[in-house]
């Protein structure tokens, strides 16, 4: 299996994600596209284009535990434009608490195991 540039596997699965947009000072939670999700980070669809080093706060929910959103800080490793007014940016966690890391290393094992990787 390839490793990449997170130096965790990645999977090619869909993440009900969505990001935090301060819109007039009043908290907006905007959705996102996830393309990869591995332990480490992911690689999102984002409509603003967002600077290398930003720090993003995204909150995600896996299907192993679909009525539960938890949050995650993420550092934005690097950007590129995908399409008009979409921008590809790959995200790297950081602050993850040990709860979520489990459930996402559970999440991506899950697949991993029936090799569904990227």
């Amino acid at each position: 299996m390839d490793q990449e540039k997170r130096y965790s596997l990645r999977i090619k699965k869909q993440v009900d994600t969505q990001y935090r947009n301060l819109v007039d000072d009043k908290e907006v939670w905007v959705t996102l596209s996830v393309r990869n999700i591995s332990e480490a980070g992911a690689c999102v669809l984002i409509d603003k284009f967002p600077l290398i080093g930003e720090e993003i706060l995204l909150r995600l929910r896996t299907p192993l535990n679909p009525n539960k959103w938890f949050r995650i800080n993420t550092k934005v490793i690097d950007v590129d434009i995908f399409m008009k007014k979409t921008y590809l940016a790959r995200l790297k966690f950081i602050d993850l608490k040990d709860e979520y890391q489990e459930q996402l290393k559970e999440y991506v094992d899950f697949y991993l195991k029936r090799g569904k990787h990227q």
